[in-house]
């Protein structure tokens, strides 16, 4: 019986499912041959900075703090996208398609969640402004 696999909740709790998927991904490489990358590494460093990131912006939320510490937030989850892109091309390779073409389109639910997170982003870098501008450093 196939593993089920639920996306969303994968998604929402990631961090759990990270060091899985970076086995699994391993694991297909090696059966195939393929050089063999550090999926595991990736996903280590990848959850370390998440994590990192997550407790950092819940200090930063409660106390007042330099507003440095809410650009090294910001930093740090920029930084978690970096062993994401590792982990990605592995998964290109291990799934037999390295250059990811049979995933390169994008759908309209894919346009409205970049619309979304743009939009996020954009309100997170506003408030970070306002509070540089106001003083609040």
């Amino acid at each position: 019986m196939p593993k089920r696999i639920m996306p969303v909740w994968r998604s929402i709790f990631i961090i759990f499912f990270m060091h899985s998927l970076a086995r699994r991904i391993g694991e297909r490489l090696q059966a195939q041959g393929q050089p063999l990358g550090k999926p595991s590494g990736a996903a280590t460093l990848f959850v370390v900075l998440v994590v990192l990131g997550a407790v950092l912006g819940s200090v930063t939320s409660r106390n007042e703090v330099p507003v440095i510490i809410d650009v090294l937030v910001l930093l740090l989850q920029l930084a978690s996208l970096l062993p994401m892109i590792s982990i990605q091309r592995q998964a290109n390779l291990a799934s037999g398609d390295p250059e990811g073409t049979s995933n390169s389109s994008m759908s309209g639910s894919n346009i409205a969640f970049l619309i979304l997170g743009g939009m996020l982003w954009l309100l997170y870098l506003a408030g970070l402004v306002m509070i540089i501008l106001l003083g609040g450093a």
